[in-house]
């Protein structure tokens, strides 16, 4: 799982190269400073130095006992990390009484951690209570109670009474103050209510635009949900500011994110240089150094982070969330334990440590501390996020054996609940020996027919960019078919590509690139079965023939940093091609001594290296290869693509007369004949198209709408033949699976029924009709159990017609000898008392037993059913059956 960013960070970060370089030169330092707005000007902007210099000169003039230059060169002191001159100022204004506390107390609580001072913290902090008390009665200025706000949450006054009747006073205020936007914008992002601090930014950019710490909140809330439009804010943001270190440990992030060490630590470095003694930045340096292996510098990088104020919680919370981030939940946890130990009472590490322990598997103490964050502080939104899903996961259906533990809606466990167990039992026999694993624990499996409750159980919010299902090592979350993703899914192939995370990142104990793990699930699916996963489509040939892949070494960013949805598919496509090319050139086992060298600690360069090919030569040869299996692909069609808007032209065919072998003129022009009912030439250029690309996968490709022409026409073979074709290639095309069911019942072909009712299922198993499909045909085939079952299933579906339900279900077990037969028609009379089929059999059976039978029990056939009854369902007054509509499949769908 990744979430994608489009801003081009390379650029963004040259062009903040050329901002800072203009902002220092020398010429620039010899401006003086004639009031405090200007100097207040060059610290939003990022000459933090010299209006620091400004702010010297006006505090060395003894009549000069303003508040405000005091705040202001504390501040540019804490920006350029000298934090002793900070606490020098602070203690300047605050003992000689030059000016009140009523400011400097609030700001001199941070300023004295960062001193190491905690106690005189407290004190500072217990000095500004007075104030914050008076706050009712007494006339206390809009600024003042910014400043004020900030103690009273450090105080636990109620975030609502902060923001009503600190923040908002200066946020109504005339002029208001963008500080308390700021400070606003800054509780919603503590309390993670994000849409909250983005409605605030953009309220206060109306006022102060092209602020740079408003355009940070937002950067700050778009995270995790809109990255597009996140990096555009960080882009404002160092436009605005191009020394604002908030922006660019973001930018960092994404680095780390998207594996790309070197550059994460380049701009680590451009933060340093603004603030050598950043907490945020050594943080940083500490998780990089944990994910290649170098605990030595790991420790140091901690140690540099801790080394002004040894107390801060956040350091240790930072490394852990984002080593979690990279799977390493444990390590993570770990982290947030350390934190705790600092401060007991720092919730962003509760809540991280609680989600962390969740996806660990150890969930009596994770939600359990999901829930003492949520009593201690009922606005944090994560935490009532959890403590509403721990509600519904607590009425879930829980099926377990001693490899799988599986929790779903009940009503989704007793329709299909078996299946999801059969097909995990069938990965884990399949996967654990194919890479040679024995897994030690159950695996936890979660499916929401919600998927707001999927969003929180994996992200801890409701939103979900986009995912099917996420497996965080021993504990797999998935949406259910029933949720409303827009589109059909094979949710077995979910599970499957799922279950495959729980073997590859077991056996590197999750250090894994992103790239490698989806491309071996990726590539897994397929070889379960040919319709999963990723196949070459005719977008990502050409993406190929361009040279538009991703390096190897880069891959994963390419999650990161997908623009669409496109973009993101076609970064699991490219990763599973990797991982085919890998073990077509040098081996199914070198991909699996790569995994083991992962876990041993090596890195994924090395380790490809050592066992297929170094990594640079290897990603030549590869989009090599790939462009040669990309070139086979309609290699004898013509694919060069049409002008912007010919394709959608009724002039398509006109321009095809010229290349009549163009893949684009083909298809858009079948489309166009087929929109015009012309079947016939529809039918004959669908044809030539199919010669050249014959598995053409989905519903708008040449295979589906071949079939529909042919239909159309009257040719039924042709047809069956193109959808045949099209469901052995595509798992997600449940409308194709229910015409293919309609065709093999005309002809009474059982097992081509039974296969595509199967094929169904894998789709939607929360309808009746593949059920129907699947018991008529094993009845046919002699199978009863299996219609048997699919009969019961029927009956939690809230059949149309429950009298004919339960007596088609009697009658199988009347055949069987299952003395159940009697209370299902029984069943059938309750709903249709005049039911004269289940009268009859009610009869046979209460004769059967009265009659003694002393012979050896034998089998019995099936009782007749009046065939007249079961298709008009209006012989013996019996309510009407209502019948489900067949998918017509006659309108072919329009254009993507």
């Amino acid at each position: 799982m990744a979430l994608s960013v489009s801003t081009s960070f390379d650029r963004l970060f040259k062009h903040r190269g050329i901002l800072l370089l203009w902002l220092t030169s020398p010429w620039l330092c010899l401006i003086q400073a004639d009031d405090y707005t200007e100097v207040l000007d060059w610290t939003l902007t990022g000459q933090y130095e010299q209006s620091l210099e400004a702010c010297e000169e006006k505090l060395e003039n003894t009549s000069v006992f303003n508040e405000q230059w005091y705040l202001l060169g504390i501040k540019n002191c804490m920006h350029l990390g000298n934090y002793k001159r900070a606490f020098e100022i602070l203690q300047d204004g605050l003992e000689d009484r030059k000016v009140s506390g009523i400011k400097l107390y609030p700001v001199g609580h941070e300023v004295a951690l960062w001193n190491n001072q905690p106690d005189l913290a407290q004190e500072y902090l217990d000095k500004s209570a007075p104030y914050i008390n008076s706050v009712k009665w007494s006339n206390v200025g809009p600024e003042n109670l910014v400043h004020l706000g900030r103690a009273a949450l450090k105080l636990g006054v109620d975030p609502r009474v902060v923001l009503e009747l600190f923040y908002d006073v200066g946020i109504r205020a005339t002029p208001p103050l963008r500080e308390a936007y700021v400070a606003a914008a800054d509780l919603a992002l503590m309390k993670e209510d994000f849409a909250v601090a983005e409605s605030t930014v953009q309220r206060g950019l109306e006022n102060f635009p092209e602020d740079a710490d408003l355009l940070f909140c937002w950067a700050q809330a778009l995270k995790g949900s809109s990255n597009e439009q996140m990096g555009t804010m960080l882009n404002r943001t160092l436009e605005a500011n191009p020394q604002h270190i908030g922006a660019i440990l973001m930018l960092a992030d994404n680095a780390v994110d998207a594996e790309n060490y070197e550059t994460a630590q380049e701009l680590l470095k451009q933060a340093q240089e603004i603030n050598p003694n950043h907490a945020g930045t050594w943080a940083y340096e500490a998780v990089i150094a944990h994910l290649q292996e170098d605990p030595d510098m790991e420790l140091e990088a901690r140690h540099r982070a801790l080394q002004a104020w040894p107390g801060n919680p956040e350091v240790d919370h930072l490394i852990g969330r984002k080593l979690s981030q990279k799977y390493r939940f444990k390590e993570g946890a770990a982290y947030q334990q350390t934190a705790l130990k600092l401060d007991a009472g720092y919730q962003k590490a509760s809540i991280q440590l609680a989600q962390d322990l969740l996806r660990l598997g150890e969930e009596e103490q994770g939600w359990q501390l999901a829930e003492d964050v949520h009593a201690s502080d009922g606005y944090n939104v994560t935490a009532y996020n959890l403590v509403q899903l721990k509600s519904v996961i607590t009425d879930f259906t829980t099926l377990r054996n001693q490899n799988f533990l599986i929790r779903m809606a009940p009503d989704e466990a007793i329709i299909y609940g078996n299946r999801v167990m059969e097909l995990l039992m069938e990965a884990k026999s399949v996967l654990c020996a194919k890479y040679k694993i024995e897994l030690e624990v159950p695996v936890i499996v979660e499916i929401f027919p919600n998927q707001s409750d999927f969003g929180v159980r994996t992200f801890g919010m409701p939103h979900n960019p986009g995912f099917l299902g996420v497996c965080f090592g021993n504990v797999i979350t998935a949406n259910s078919p029933s949720s409303s993703i827009g589109r059909d899914t094979n949710w077995q192939a979910v599970l499957w590509h799922e279950f495959c995370h729980v073997i590859t990142l077991n056996l590197t104990k999750n250090k894994m690139p992103r790239w490698l793990s989806e491309g071996i699930s990726v590539h897994e699916e397929i070889q379960r079965d040919r319709s999963w996963g990723q196949h070459m489509t005719p977008d990502y040939r050409q993406r190929i023939m361009r040279g538009e892949m991703t390096p190897i070494g880069s891959l994963s960013g390419a999650f990161l940093n997908a623009e669409s949805g496109e973009d993101m598919q076609f970064a699991y496509f490219q990763s599973s091609l990797v991982v085919d090319y890998i073990v077509e050139q040098h081996g199914r086992e070198s991909l699996q001594k790569i995994l083991v060298d992962l876990g041993d600690g090596i890195p994924v360069n090395e380790a490809i290296g050592q066992h297929a090919a170094e990594v640079r030569g290897l990603n030549a040869d590869f989009m090599e290869w790939a462009q040669s299996r990309a070139s086979q692909l309609g290699e004898t069609l013509n694919w060069d693509e049409p002008e912007q808007g010919l394709i959608s032209s009724s002039e398509a065919e006109v321009f095809l007369e010229s290349n009549p072998e163009n893949y684009y003129l083909l298809i858009e022009s079948s489309r166009q004949r087929m929109q015009d009912e012309d079947w016939e030439g529809a039918s004959l250029l669908l044809s030539t198209l199919l010669d050249r690309y014959p598995d053409q996968p989905g519903l708008d490709g040449a295979l589906y709408l071949a079939s529909v022409a042919a239909r159309k026409l009257g040719k039924h073979q042709e047809e069956r033949q193109h959808l045949r074709r099209l469901a052995a290639i595509d798992g997600d095309v449940s409308d194709v699976y229910r015409r293919l069911i309609a065709m093999a019942r005309e002809e009474e072909d059982w097992e081509a029924q039974k296969l595509n009712a199967e094929r169904y299922l894998a789709v939607n198993p929360l309808t009746s009709h593949p059920y129907e499909a699947m018991a008529e045909a094993a009845e046919n085939l002699n199978n009863l159990p299996e219609a048997i079952q699919a009969r019961r299933v029927i009956l939690e579906l809230n059949p149309t017609d429950p009298a004919l339900a339960h007596y088609k279900l009697a009658r199988l077990l009347d055949a069987t000898g299952n003395g159940e037969a009697k209370r299902h028609v029984l069943l059938a009379l309750e709903e249709a008392p005049r039911y004269r089929e289940a009268q009859t059999m009610l009869l046979k059976l209460r004769q059967e037993s009265m009659t003694p039978d002393t012979s050896t029990p034998q089998k019995q056939g099936l009782p007749h059913m009046d065939s007249t009854l079961e298709e008009t369902g209006k012989k013996n007054s019996r309510p009407e059956k209502a019948v489900e509509n067949e998918t017509a499949l006659e309108n072919p769908p329009s254009r993507p």
